[in-house]
């Protein structure tokens, strides 16, 4: 997805680009997963990244960002009782099993105080190791309904293709406070 469409998509999520705060955004792959980390950066956040790649997070890290090396599904034993305003995973969900899709993202509701956001592509999507990185292969497919039973009920769908041609599923949870 060009940034563009990206930037597109995030606009239409309340909060988001209109708040700032701190900020998880979990893999982040120079330059192909840098996608809205500039709109994040200049809408106030303060943000942390989380790499399981240790080549991708070095490289990432000598651009100037703050990264943690870790894998997503041990999210919440990594930042223990550490939160953020806003967590997002951007294109992560295809790069993990979807039996620990579950588990994985409660424990990043855990960690968000205000928003969860998800994108990934919609339907099938080929890919495999890139770049000696084993962690780029997709091994889920996900369609929005998928997204709404592992509780992230706002989703959008975006037609235009990502890769394989296939769309885009952006979806969000945000905590409700009373």
């Amino acid at each position: 997805m060009a940034t563009r469409d990206v930037n597109q998509t995030l606009n239409k999520i309340p909060g988001l680009l209109d708040k700032k705060g701190t900020m998880l955004y979990i893999g982040a792959w120079y330059p192909q997963g840098m996608d809205g980390l500039d709109d994040f950066k200049k809408a106030g956040y303060d943000i942390l990244i989380l790499e399981v790649f240790e080549k991708s997070a070095l490289e990432v890290r000598s651009l100037g960002w703050k990264v943690k090396l870790g894998d997503v599904r041990k999210a919440r034993e990594i930042f223990k009782e550490e939160r953020f305003d806003v967590v997002v995973w951007w294109h992560g969900p295809e790069h993990v099993d979807v039996k620990d899709l579950p588990s994985a993202l409660e424990d990043l509701k855990t960690l968000a105080k205000r928003l969860l956001v998800v994108g990934c592509p919609r339907g099938k999507s080929v890919q495999g190791v890139f770049d000696g990185n084993p962690y780029e292969k997709h091994v889920s497919t996900l369609v929005r309904e998928d997204l709404i039973k592992l509780g992230l009920t706002n989703v959008l769908e975006v037609d235009r293709p990502h890769r394989n041609n296939v769309g885009h599923l952006t979806a969000w949870w945000e905590r409700r406070t009373c």
